[in-house]
Protein backbone atom coordinates (compact mmCIF):
# COMPACT_ATOMS: atom_id res chain seq x y z
CA UNK A 1 0.00 0.00 0.00
CA UNK A 2 1.11 3.65 -0.86
CA UNK A 3 1.14 6.14 1.71
CA UNK A 4 0.21 10.02 0.96
CA UNK A 5 4.01 10.41 1.94
CA UNK A 6 5.21 8.34 -0.54
CA UNK A 7 3.10 10.07 -3.22
CA UNK A 8 4.27 13.26 -2.42
CA UNK A 9 8.33 12.75 -2.24
CA UNK A 10 7.80 10.98 -5.60
CA UNK A 11 6.40 14.02 -7.23
CA UNK A 12 9.14 16.13 -5.74
CA UNK A 13 11.78 13.73 -6.56
CA UNK A 14 10.30 13.29 -10.37
CA UNK A 15 11.52 17.16 -10.85
CA UNK A 16 14.80 16.37 -9.88
CA UNK A 17 15.92 12.64 -10.85
CA UNK A 18 16.60 11.88 -14.33
CA UNK A 19 14.79 8.65 -14.61
CA UNK A 20 11.53 7.52 -13.19
CA UNK A 21 12.54 4.93 -11.94
CA UNK A 22 15.30 6.28 -9.62
CA UNK A 23 12.60 8.52 -8.75
CA UNK A 24 10.36 5.54 -7.78
CA UNK A 25 13.11 3.86 -5.97
CA UNK A 26 13.95 6.80 -3.68
CA UNK A 27 10.40 6.88 -3.04
CA UNK A 28 10.39 3.58 -1.69
CA UNK A 29 7.58 2.06 -4.47
CA UNK A 30 7.83 -0.24 -7.65
CA UNK A 31 7.91 1.69 -10.79
CA UNK A 32 4.77 0.46 -11.95
CA UNK A 33 3.14 1.50 -9.59
CA UNK A 34 5.10 5.06 -9.14
CA UNK A 35 3.73 5.37 -13.07
CA UNK A 36 0.12 5.15 -11.76
CA UNK A 37 0.56 8.18 -9.53
CA UNK A 38 2.98 10.43 -11.99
Amino acid sequence: MVTDQQVRRLRKLMNTEKTKAAAADKASMDDKTARKYM
